[in-house]
């Protein structure tokens, strides 16, 4: 029997192999299952399974029906990703761990406020595939820091001269020499969350760093005095953003050498821009949206393009 599973094929430009999906299409292909994965770039904002959460409900909707053709219930956290049965990537990814310690308001992430370790051994298996092929990676959790000795543990088996990119919180817990450690072992990319540089914004969001007293100009600026590249996610359209303050805020980072990626606010309750900002209005918004997804595919391209050339 042939199952053919559609996903979304494209990030911002970038392919990104679909982990959950490639797990779970791994039980049915271990179980006899004929399983053809399809990117689907065309709607990759509207339609396709999701590529970073597994809890999302059709990851879980999934499982149930593999469960009843196979009778194998999954464990969406655990299984094992199958890379052999992705079509392309441009950027391979390994998990070592899903969740966060923290529950921010804007965030839309069902692990949130839980962490959920992979099997060990697991993900020893997907760095060999990964690192037997391929001199630069990624690592797809949400904050690499989430379990910092069990992760510390895994990049020791990181062959020399493989390079790769992580996403951090900003947070003052981590100390210089654990930074220090992993640009050692070769992480030469950092992603983190500002958001805005606001304070009324970052308050909006019960931004755990904010709440901490964390400057996170200085905390990029340390990560920049390491060697790190980094690129910092925004948010355009926050409650009492300005145009003026949107525009300082990408000199300051442009100005530094740190890239960005830029998301319009949404209302997570009505899934739509919100009526009412500063300065900011929902038609302004509305043009800027398409304005940021442009610059946002530009700088990632640029900010990935010196580990993964003639990839993108």
């Amino acid at each position: 029997m042939r199952i053919i599973l559609s996903y979304n094929g494209k990030e911002h430009g970038i392919l990104y192999p679909p982990l959950t999906l490639l797990s779970l299409a791994n039980i049915l292909y271990e179980h006899g299952y004929d399983v053809e994965l399809v990117q689907d770039d065309e709607y990759y904002d509207y339609t396709g399974l999701p590529g970073d959460s597994p809890s999302q409900r059709e990851y879980l909707y999934l499982a149930e029906k593999i469960q009843l053709l196979t009778g194998y219930k999954a464990n969406i956290f655990n299984e094992k990703v199958n890379y052999e049965l992705c079509p392309d990537f441009d950027v391979p990814l390994v998990v070592t761990s899903y969740g966060c310690q923290f529950s921010c308001t804007a965030c839309t992430k069902l692990e949130k406020g839980q962490i959920y370790r992979r099997p060990f051994k697991t993900v020893l298996e997907e760095l060999k595939w990964i690192t037997d092929r391929y001199d630069y990676f990624e690592f797809g959790d949400y904050n690499i820091f989430l379990d910092k000795n069990n992760f510390f543990k895994i990049i020791e088996y990181i062959p020399k001269g493989v390079k790769w990119g992580a996403l951090i919180n900003i947070d003052n817990n981590y100390s210089e020499q654990d930074l220090k450690y992993i640009y050692e072992k070769g992480c030469v990319n950092i992603y983190t969350g500002i958001e805005s540089f606001n304070p009324k914004d970052l308050e909006y969001f019960k931004k755990p760093y904010y709440l901490k007293g964390i400057d996170p100009k200085e905390f990029l600026l340390k990560l920049k005095d390491i060697g790190f590249n980094i690129n910092v996610y925004l948010i355009r359209g926050l409650p009492n953003q300005t145009r003026a303050e949107w525009i300082e805020t990408t000199d300051w980072l442009k100005s530094h050498g740190i890239s960005y990626t830029s998301n319009t606010f949404y209302d997570p309750v009505t899934d739509t821009f919100i009526e009412e900002t500063a300065h900011l209005s929902k038609e302004y918004l509305t043009v800027k949206k398409d304005e940021d997804y442009n610059q946002t595919n530009k700088n990632l391209r640029k900010f990935l393009e010196p580990y993964i050339p003639g990839r993108l």
